[in-house]
């Protein structure tokens, strides 16, 4: 490696700087695979002997390469060429960062699931999206976690969840409490009070997923806004000449009130269904979709307003009870918090041979005969990445609530 150096001194470019000599030699080494990722360069004071400049010019010369994500420099360990060049967050110091789940954590939820989708994509924002992660074994009753570390950028990243076994909707505070954290991110975590407590940790956080006014000056949100894609489909439906435009939202069951409730004990806990409660998103969508409709000359009544989970006992009703309304009542369009929902009443309209055009959130491509309104997924992650790395750079500033737009884009038009 040192030979390498020795055969490219700093060339004399007419109003180049010593220190940009020196970069653009390092820079050319590392882009023609001379200085590979994962290459340890030799100590500064080598370095600034083998160019033959002050040390004073050469430490510039690797500030400015790290600072441009070619490098990560790591106080008493040396300087590394990154794996990508994606800058690293805060490259003088080593960063462990947290991402708390809703759920528990797995293999298959890393690759496959929602939460999974913007986890990847806010590793790959931090240039640690090629690294596989280690998800340690434990028992269905022990805190789930997967962990991603990288020495080259000097940062790790743990994704830490619920139990198997466990019914609430997030991981045990004392998770977050006895590791020593740098930053935080509440990925789909919707338990108001909890994160109240994650919040009174002091650390910089942000709240993803979870569109909540009580936490607008508590911490930085990002979340799925609704307002481009449902306003653009309610106008699409409009178009179409339909008329009795019904909306559906989600509930969510409660949780259980801490780790050691039985599943059974939880089912019993949360029946009857009128103990659910709506889904934070939906409130978004339903006032989206009014409003939309009285933009369009059309009113939203109270009586086309639903909501149930998709899969409960009381969504199956609702689905009878519209299917089977007098052709002047029964809806000719809906509009549904998610794409599952619209399957299932297109599904059961076609039962009694009713068409139905339904439409509702999608987080993946779909095929299905609903009209997907698309969340983006990796927008999500990317943007929760820079929003952490914005507050870890500089905590003092305002609290952000960025919104990421979602998109519907009508049959057979192209894609925005």
């Amino acid at each position: 490696m040192k030979r390498n150096f020795k055969k490219a001194r700093p060339r004399r470019k007419a109003g180049a700087s010593k220190h940009d000599q020196i970069t653009q030699q390092i820079l050319k080494q590392i882009e023609e695979g001379i200085l590979p990722p994962g290459t340890r360069l030799p100590p500064d004071s080598d370095l600034h002997r083998t160019f033959k400049v002050a040390k004073p010019t050469l430490v510039r010369a690797l500030n400015e390469l790290a600072k441009q994500g070619w490098l990560v420099r790591r106080r008493g360990l040396g300087t590394y060429v990154t794996a990508r060049r994606t800058p690293s967050i805060l490259p003088e110091r080593p960063l462990r960062l947290c991402i708390a789940w809703h759920g528990d954590i797995s293999k298959e939820g890393v690759l496959y699931s929602y939460q999974g989708a913007m986890s990847r994509a806010v590793l790959d924002a931090w240039g640690l999206g090629d690294i596989p992660p280690e998800i340690p074994t434990v028992s269905e009753r022990q805190p789930t976690r997967a962990v991603w570390s990288a020495r080259d950028r000097n940062l790790t990243v743990e994704c830490i969840g619920r139990s198997a076994f466990s019914r609430t909707r997030r991981p045990p505070l004392e998770m977050l409490t006895e590791r020593a954290y740098d930053g935080i991110m509440l990925m789909s975590i919707i338990e108001s009070d909890w994160i109240g407590q994650v919040l009174n940790l002091g650390k910089p956080t942000v709240v993803v997923d979870f569109p909540c006014d009580a936490l607008a000056h508590r911490a930085d949100q990002v979340f799925v806004d609704p307002s481009s894609g449902y306003r653009q489909a309610v106008q699409y439906l409009v178009a179409q000449g339909l008329k009795r435009i019904h909306f559906v939202g989600a509930r969510l069951p409660i949780p259980a009130p801490h780790d050691e409730m039985s599943h059974d004990e939880w089912y019993a806990m949360r029946h009857p269904e009128d103990k659910s409660r709506i889904e934070p998103d939906t409130v978004l969508r339903q006032s989206i979709v009014r409003q939309a409709m009285f933009e369009c000359g059309m009113e939203l009544p109270a009586r086309w307003v639903h909501s149930a989970g998709p899969g409960s006992r009381r969504f199956f009703e609702l689905t009878e009870r519209l299917a089977t309304l007098p052709d002047s009542e029964r809806p000719e369009a809906v509009v549904c918090h998610s794409i599952e929902q619209a399957e299932l009443l297109i599904k059961a309209f076609a039962k009694h041979g009713h068409r139905l055009v339904a439409m509702g959130a999608a987080d993946a491509p779909h095929s299905g005969m609903a009209l997907p309104i698309h969340a983006d997924t990796a927008a999500m992650g990317t943007t929760s990445a820079e929003v952490l790395a914005m507050r870890l750079h500089h905590p003092n500033r305002q609290y952000l609530r960025v919104g990421v737009l979602m998109e519907f884009t009508a049959p057979g038009a192209a894609k925005p």
